[in-house]
């Protein structure tokens, strides 16, 4: 599990999943990278790209942003030993 909002990480944390989870993000590009997330619930993300009307929207103006570290997927994958991944059902 991949959670980027501070808060929904520790909520994840204790319920005590049998699963890998990560503070962080899927990177935006092909490295591992640096953002700013702006916490909005679900409809949060990563502030830099996200549409004036979005923000306006979920009222960001208001909220503090979040550093957040960002990897990508194949990263991700590697460091959990993961050599495939099935799509669909």
């Amino acid at each position: 599990m991949i959670e980027a909002n501070p808060a929904y990480h520790r909520a994840l944390l204790t319920k005590n999943r049998h699963a890998y989870v990560l503070r962080g993000c899927l990177s935006p590009d092909r490295r591992p990278s640096t953002v700013r997330v702006q916490p909005a619930g679900v409809l949060g993300g990563i502030a830099r790209m996200m549409h004036r009307s979005h923000v306006d929207f979920i009222g960001a103006r208001t909220k503090p942003e979040v550093e957040v570290n960002c990897f990508p997927l194949d990263s991700v994958a590697e460091a959990l030993g993961i050599t495939q991944v099935l799509l669909g059902l």
